[in-house]
């Protein structure tokens, strides 16, 4: 996929399972990929535009955005 930065990332796995999930309106609002998966010591993370999607080993993903993603 395009990024924010004309670069190309991978989305993929469960995460892009999260972001195919999304409405069209949805994903335009969440906007193209900023950097490529990373991992952390309990889970993994992808950052987009407009939000991230994050999954905690063993859980589903989950999309945090708007105001919630401001304040984290």
């Amino acid at each position: 996929m395009v990024g924010a930065d004309g670069a190309q990332y991978t989305v993929s796995g469960s995460i892009f399972d999260k972001y195919d999930a999304t409405t069209p309106a949805e994903k335009k609002a969440f906007g193209p990929p900023l950097a490529a998966e990373k991992a952390n010591p309990d889970g993994k993370y992808q950052w987009f535009v407009g939000g991230v999607i994050i999954q905690k080993t063993g859980n589903e993903p989950h999309i945090v955005w708007g105001e919630i993603r401001n304040k984290w």
